[in-house]
C-alpha cells in the first residue's frame, strides 16, 4: 500500500489475514479509498471477532468498523456479515474537540465507582466528538465517537495531544 498506515491499524490487517479473506477484503478496500498524497492523522477501530470456533462457523470475524482522518477527508468503513460500506467526508479542518471521560455509571453512589480517584483516574467511558468545517467555516459534519472498552479508551486518549493540535488549523497543513 502507498499510503503509510498507523501501526495498529496494520496490526489489524495482520489479525484479520489470519482469518481468512476478510484480511484481503478490508486491505483492498483500504487501498482503494485512500488517495495518494493522503497522510492518516487519526485512525480508530473496533474489531468484533467471535470467542467460538465451532465447525459450523466460517470464520470467527465479526464486525470491524474503522475511522480514520487523513489530510483532506474523514472516513469511515465498516464490514459486517451482511455487508460492507464506506463512507468518505470532505473536511477541512478540525473545529471542534471534545473529550469526556465518566468515572461512574449511574447516579453518584450507584454503579460501580463514584468519583474518578476510586477508579485510579480511568474511566469507565470515553466519548470523543471532533466538529469538522469546509474551507468557508461552515460546519460539514461532527463524530461522535463513545468508547467503552479498556483498549478503546486507551486509544482515543493517547490521540487527544495530536487532536488538540489540529483545532483550528487546516488538516493539510500536517502532511508531514
Amino acid at each position: 500500500m502507498s499510503i503509510e498506515l498507523p501501526d495498529s491499524l496494520n496490526e489489524v490487517l495482520e489479525k484479520l489475514n489470519a482469518l481468512g479473506a476478510i484480511g484481503k477484503v478490508v486491505s483492498g478496500s483500504l487501498q482503494r479509498v485512500l488517495q495518494p498524497g493522503e497522510k492518516v492523522l487519526l485512525s480508530f477501530h473496533q474489531l468484533q471477532v467471535s470467542e467460538s470456533t465451532s465447525e459450523e462457523q466460517r470464520s470467527p470475524f465479526g464486525s470491524l468498523d474503522i475511522k480514520l482522518l487523513t489530510t483532506s477527508r474523514f472516513l469511515s468503513l465498516g464490514f459486517y456479515p451482511t455487508y460492507h460500506h464506506v463512507d468518505a467526508k470532505s473536511v477541512h479542518k478540525v473545529s471542534h474537540l471534545s473529550m469526556i471521560n465518566r468515572f461512574a455509571t449511574g447516579y453518584e453512589g450507584e454503579g460501580e465507582a463514584a468519583s474518578a480517584e476510586e477508579r485510579n483516574y480511568f474511566p469507565l467511558e470515553l466519548e470523543l466528538v471532533l466538529r469538522f468545517e469546509d474551507e468557508h467555516g461552515q460546519e460539514v459534519f461532527t463524530w461522535t465517537q463513545d468508547a467503552t472498552r479498556t483498549e478503546d479508551i486507551k486509544t482515543l486518549f493517547q490521540q487527544l495531544q495530536m487532536l488538540s493540535g489540529l483545532v483550528g488549523k487546516p488538516l493539510a497543513a500536517f502532511k508531514g
